[in-house]
């Protein structure tokens, strides 16, 4: 039996950077907003041969109804594609 093998990255500060505005994060509203951690382009594509990789989050504008799911998925969806 073949074992599927897994990364788990979260996404702010692990995969991307998560913008500070007065010494508090920011929840990322637009695609410009994204900017991707130093290095991570380079280990997903090394990793990606062998493992699943998955990022997670937790959003509290999701939970504050601030956002919805559909709209947060699309955005790092969408830069993700680009990349």
């Amino acid at each position: 039996m073949r074992i599927n093998k897994a990364i788990f990255f979260d996404r702010d500060g692990v995969l991307i950077k998560a913008p500070v505005i007065k010494k508090r994060p920011k929840s990322i509203q637009t695609l410009q907003e994204i900017k991707f951690c130093s290095g991570i382009n380079k280990i997903c594509e090394y990793y990606k041969k062998n493992y699943y990789l998955i990022m997670i989050t937790n959003q509290p504008d999701y939970e504050r109804k601030k956002n919805k799911k559909k709209k947060i998925k699309k955005k790092i969806l969408m830069k993700l594609i680009i990349l």
